[in-house]
């Protein structure tokens, strides 16, 4: 694809705005559907198993240029994935018992509650600019 320099500002701000809605709609969605049914591990595995599809999707239709699978390349993934699995499972059994906007403010707050963790723990001290990130 050709952009030009005159519309690199209105796909930047297209992008935002999409991944904006997107992430709001994610959070009302996932909240209906925990209100109507009440396993949240089956979101979680539809999710993911969609998410799966999506990317082998953009694979072989060319959009995206993800490697395939590979054993090794798992294996180094494993404890990761297991963590993140962890993360999104806590997230949507919160989201079950808090609603909407008190979901967001802790979501929102949760990097700047590690960021101080870490900080107690010995990590030192963060920069300016990740207190900012975490804010904006």
């Amino acid at each position: 694809m050709d952009y030009t320099t005159d519309s690199a500002p209105y796909l930047s701000l297209f992008a935002a705005v999409s991944y904006g809605v997107s992430s709001m709609a994610m959070v009302f969605i996932n909240k209906a559907v925990l209100m109507q049914y009440s396993n949240s591990m089956t979101l979680l595995t539809f999710q993911q198993l969609m998410t799966t599809l999506l990317i082998r999707f953009g694979r072989v239709t060319g959009y995206t240029k993800a490697r395939g699978f590979n054993i090794e390349t798992a294996k180094k993934l494993l404890l990761v994935s297991l963590f993140y699995n962890a993360n999104v499972a806590f997230a949507l059994a919160s989201l079950k018992g808090v609603n909407i906007p008190m979901y967001i403010a802790i979501k929102r707050l949760t990097p700047l509650a590690v960021l101080i963790a870490g900080f107690f723990y010995g990590k030192g001290k963060p920069t300016t600019q990740v207190y900012k990130h975490c804010f904006a």
